[in-house]
This record gives structure tokens, C-alpha cells and sequence, in this order.
């Protein structure tokens, strides 16, 4: 049964004071009691209202002098349920009201203060304890017809019980169920939404806002209460829908989950990015987390699939006389549907068949196949060459691969002849000079632009092409020498690397400029630090120095003394990775003695009388 109380609305989230009072019958004189055609709060114009004047002093009384007759409903009471309203005033000094029923029925009879929750009447008289001088509207209900009423009402001077309450954190639905606490004077009990309570599992509350009410019953027999709210918020609803690639087709940004502003994770995902270069073929598991304003966490998972590549085989190279033509034969894509396309398209009879004949050649030609899979999308190449052999000798196809590159970077020289017997000698050389080679196809790694030449023969003919790739220069980096520090030195970082915004590598990690961390991780002794910086044209430059990590020092000791001689004390030194000592024993006393083990004395005051 709830608690009967009366409740004055300080905010959202404040007190209630309640006082209860059940009191002795007391002597009582009779006033008179006046009824008024003004209605209180939420009443029905047909239920009987008074105002009940107490302002005259702390025990005024009235009484009313006739019977009356419930009828209508106030506030929540249900149909059929029939009410009288009393509308009471009460001295600077009192604060509390008896209602004694003089005449009628209290078995089943409620009553309510501003409308309040419902508060049964169990007790003739009752003392209500109440905060002001008013008005107060107490309304008095029952079910049915019940017969005419007298009713006593006296004020009082009584103890009003300061109650409080601190306010909740606002929790996640699915938050761990937590004891309630925080209600002072110590002793009360607790209310979720009207009903009681020890604990509070957001689980089982649900989502919305809860009225979480504190109730201390004082020995007067007052009691007082306080109000806070607390909100569940619902989990958010998250989504997540997988992307899918190609094998080879290079890592790339996750996207797919819902509400944007959310965590990808998983086994290779670093900052956002599948690694599917690392990841390989087949289905991979990511996990999209979102949290929302409210500090709410969801996630949602799904698997990004690597598809294989098809099968693209043009063939073994041929060789073929001048003015005839050859038969391109494309092994099979694999196990699926796929398309095949050749190019050059203009010098194959059935550019979309995997096997097709070529037009009669007169020049060696490069064929390209690409077969793509009809169900994934994904796409492969090959290439084959058609040499062409007879008249005279010519190069067709001279290709620097690629053909910009940052200084000292590798370039793959590619050049194709046709005409002569097609048995060729190459001959390379470049300028700048420096560079020669007799490959058909020769790396080079250039510092500055550099125009390559190849010179093609077949022992009777030959035919001369260059090829120039542009080189790009390296940034000019710097990085000073980073000192010496202790191994367990706390909050160290590498600095001075120049241009800013580059990163450094020691010892087989990686630190961005201001990372900070423990020089433990690099291992003692000289090491090698290297700054990178990458600049606008992607090209590195790298600089190189060192630091001197010192020794890991760390002090540490044990003592122990004798119990019939407490001044003479053992010391035992356990640190490690110092070689120099400095003591205090706290009695003035010091010493820099090395000694893993040595005696203190420390001197005796008092007396033993």
C-alpha cells in the first residue's frame, strides 16, 4: 500500500515533502463549515467543495455543521466513484491538518492532495502534514453512493521531515542493474514509477523516463519524500551493409554502416581501411560500432567478400612472316560465365570469342585479353606478342614503365622490333650516360631525367628509338642527433625532423612526431633513427642519426632488524642498472656505499626505567 503523503512541486527534479501524522483523538470545537459554488482542482461541478479557513490560529478548527453528499469525481478517480473536495488555508505556523469522519463510511475511502496519487484512509481521524499556507485541495473519494458525511478538520504545529534525494545518471538500456542510494535521512525506501524497489536494471524498467521517489518515515509519524528522474535511452539501430572486391584490387575505405560516425573493426581493418591486399580471397567478418549523443553503443556486423580474379591466359608469344596472320587461343576464365575481349579490336576477325584469328600482319603487334567474370565483375589480362618477321627492320613499341618516377626508383624499359629475321640483338645506353644494357627488356634506376636508347639488329639490319623518363626529385630531409636518455625515462619523443610532418622508424617501430613513449622499447645502446618525409609528388626523403639509450635504473631495497636489537638495521640493495648509491635513513645520516648488504645503526633515545 503507498505511503499517504501531500507534495508540493519544486521542479523537475525536486523535493516533495510529505508529512503523515496519525495522531490521538483530540478534544474538537465545532465551527462552522461552509459550502462554496467555486471548485477546486480537476472536480466536476456537481462534487461538494468548502474552504476550510485556518489562518486564525495554529489549532484552529471547523466542523462542518451538516451532512453532505458525495458526488462526482476530482483528479484520476474512476467512474463511479463519487467525492468531496475541501479547499484549506492554514496559519503561518501550523503544518498539518486531522480530518476525523464524524459521521459516514471510512472502509473504502481514499483521499488525494493536488491530486496526488492515490492514498488510502485506513485510519479515523487522519493527520495530514502539509508544506504552506495554501490553498490545499484534499479531495475525499469512494466507490458507489455512500451516505452523507460529517467531517472535523483541526490544524496543527508539527515536525516537517527535509528529505532529499540526489539526482541519477541517465543510463543506456543496456546498462548494469545498479543499487539505489543517494536518499537522505538514511532509512527510507525507494519508488520506480509508484512501485517499490532496492535496485534499478535498465533492462527491466525499460526505455522512457522514470520517477525514482525516496521515502523517509520520521518516529513523529511524518514523513517526506523526494523526486528524481531518470532516463533509459534506447540502443541506436545500427546498420551495416559490406562492400565486395576484386583480388588485387587493392586496400580501400569501409563505408556501408549506418549512421555515419560510427568504428569499423576487424581482423584487417587499421583506420577505416580493409586490407584486402593482406586479407586475400574470401569472406572476412567486420563489425561496424556506433555510438550516439547519449553515449549509447550498438554494432551491427557483416562479411566483406574478395573475390578470385578469372583466368586470363592469351597464350605463348608467336612468331609469324609479314602479310600472314595467327590464331589466338584464351585458356578457359575458370569455373563461372565470363566475356573475353581482345585488342587491339580492329586486328582480330572475333574480338569477343575466346579464340579468334588475327588479319594478315605487317607489323609485330602487342594482343591484349581481358576476361571478365560475368557474376563478380572482376577482371584479368594477359598479353601476347605477334612478331612480325620479313622487309625491313623497324622498332614499333619503345615503353618506359612508368614513365615518372622519384629519384632512384626502379623503371622497366620495354621495346618491341618487327621486320627482319626476327632473331634481334638490343643495345642500351642513356644520357646522362651511365646506363647500358644488352637485355631486351632492362631495369633502370635514374636520379636525374634520363632519355634511354636502344639500338635493335639482326645482324644485317638494325633500327635505332629513344624514350625519356621524367625524375622527380627527393625532398632534402634533416634529422639531428636525438641525445642520450634513460631506458625508463617516461614521456620521451623524437624531434627535429625537417620538413615537419613526416614520421621516424627505430628499432622496428614506428612514432609520429610528438608520439610519446618509454626509450625501453628501443634496447640500450646506440640505435639508428630514420625520419621520412613523403612530399607533394609522393617521392621520400629519408635522414638518419641516433640516440643513446642508457642503461634501465630503477632503485629498490629491503631491510630487516633483529627484535631484541630494533636499531640495528639490515639493508639489502635490489636495484638494477645503477652504479652509483646515495643513502638517507632518515636520522640525519647518509652514505654512498655500493655494498649489495650493510649494517645501519641507528641511535637510542629514552630510557628503560
Amino acid at each position: 500500500m503507498q505511503e499517504p503523503y501531500t507534495h508540493r512541486v519544486l521542479n523537475r527534479r525536486s523535493s516533495y515533502l510529505v508529512n503523515i501524522c496519525i495522531h490521538a483523538v483530540f478534544l474538537i470545537v465545532l465551527l462552522a463549515f461552509i459550502p462554496i459554488n467555486s471548485k477546486g482542482q480537476n472536480c466536476e461541478p456537481t462534487v461538494p467543495t468548502y474552504v476550510v479557513d485556518l489562518t486564525s490560529d495554529v489549532n484552529a478548527t471547523w466542523t462542518s455543521t451538516t451532512n453532505f453528499q458525495p458526488i462526482g469525481q476530482c483528479c484520476d478517480a474512476p467512474e463511479g466513484d463519487n467525492c468531496f473536495e475541501f479547499i484549506i488555508y492554514l496559519h503561518p505556523n501550523a503544518t498539518s491538518v486531522t480530518f476525523e469522519i464524524l459521521q459516514g463510511p471510512t472502509g473504502g475511502l481514499y483521499y488525494q492532495v493536488d491530486c496526488s496519487p492515490v492514498i488510502e484512509f485506513p485510519n479515523n481521524p487522519k493527520k495530514i502534514c502539509l508544506l504552506g499556507n495554501g490553498p490545499h485541495h484534499i479531495t475525499f473519494c469512494r466507490s458507489g453512493t455512500p451516505p452523507p458525511f460529517l467531517v472535523d478538520i483541526v490544524s496543527q504545529d508539527v515536525l516537517n521531515v527535509d528529505v532529499t534525494l540526489n539526482p541519477f545518471t541517465d543510463v543506456c538500456i543496456d546498462a548494469t542493474s545498479f543499487v539505489l542510494t543517494g536518499g537522505s535521512p538514511l532509512g527510507g525506501t525507494y519508488l520506480i514509477d509508484g512501485n517499490p524497489a532496492t535496485s534499478f536494471n535498465p533492462a527491466t524498467i525499460g526505455v522512457g523516463t522514470h520517477t525514482i521517489r525516496y521515502i523517509y518515515n520520521h518516529p513523529s509519524g511524518c514523513s517526506g519524500f523526494a523526486d528524481q528522474e531518470i532516463t533509459v535511452f534506447p540502443l541506436p539501430e545500427v546498420t551495416y551493409t559490406p562492400q565486395t572486391s576484386c583480388l588485387g584490387g587493392g586496400d580501400f575505405n569501409l563505408s556501408g554502416g549506418s549512421p555515419a560516425g560510427g568504428i569499423y573493426s576487424g581482423l584487417y581493418v587499421l583506420n577505416g581501411v580493409f586490407q584486402a591486399s593482406a586479407a586475400g580471397p574470401g569472406a572476412h567478418e567486420v563489425v561496424y560500432t556506433y555510438t550516439d549523443a547519449n553515449g549509447c553503443t550498438s554494432s551491427a556486423s557483416g562479411f566483406i567478400t574478395i573475390y578470385p580474379n578469372p583466368i586470363a591466359n592469351a597464350g605463348a608469344d608467336q612468331v609469324i612472316a609479314s602479310g600472314t596472320s595467327t590464331t589466338l587461343n584464351a585458356a578457359a576464365g575458370g569455373f563461372g560465365s565470363y566475356s573475353y575481349q581482345w585488342s587491339p579490336a580492329a586486328l582480330v576477325l572475333s574480338p569477343n570469342s575466346p579464340s579468334t584469328s588475327t588479319v594478315n600482319l605487317t607489323s609485330s603487334t602487342v594482343f591484349t585479353l581481358t576476361v571478365t567474370d560475368l557474376t563478380t565483375g572482376c577482371v584479368s589480362t594477359d598479353e601476347v606478342v605477334v612478331t612480325v618477321t620479313g622487309g625491313s627492320l623497324s622498332i614499333v613499341q619503345i615503353v618506359p614503365e612508368p614513365p615518372t618516377v622519384c629519384a632512384g626508383e626502379e623503371v622497366s624499359l620495354w621495346v618491341l622490333a618487327s621486320g627482319g629475321t626476327g632473331s634481334y640483338s638490343y643495345s642500351w645506353t642513356s644520357n646522362p650516360a651511365g646506363f647500358t644494357s644488352l637485355l631486351q627488356n632492362p631495369v633502370a634506376n635514374p636520379t636525374v631525367t634520363t632519355t634511354y636508347t636502344v639500338v635493335v639488329s639482326d645482324g644485317a639490319l638494325s633500327a635505332t628509338a629513344s624514350v625519356t623518363v621524367t625524375v622527380l626529385p627527393l625532398p632534402v630531409v634533416t634529422l639531428p642527433n636525438q641525445g642520450s636518455v634513460c631506458a625508463n625515462t617516461q614521456g620521451f619523443s623524437f624531434s627535429g625532423g625537417s620538413p615537419a610532418g613526416g614520421y621516424y622508424f627505430a628499432s622496428g617501430h614506428t612514432f609520429n612526431e610528438g608520439q610519446t613513449f618509454s626509450p625501453y622499447i628501443l634496447g640500450e645502446g646506440l640505435v639508428n633513427v630514420y625520419y621520412y618525409y613523403t612530399n607533394a609528388n609522393g617521392c621520400v626523403g629519408e635522414a638518419q642519426n641516433t640516440v643513446q639509450v642508457l642503461p634501465y635504473v630503477k632503485a629498490s631495497f629491503d631491510m630487516t632488524s633483529d627484535l631484541c636489537e630494533p636499531n640495528i638495521v639490515k639493508f639489502i640493495n635490489k636495484s638494477f642498472g645503477g652504479t652509483q648509491f646515495e643513502w638517507y635513513f632518515g636520522d640525519g645520516t647518509s652514505s654512498t656505499t655500493t655494498d649489495l648488504q650493510f649494517v645501519h645503526n641507528y641511535p637510542i633515545t629514552g630510557s628503560n626505567q
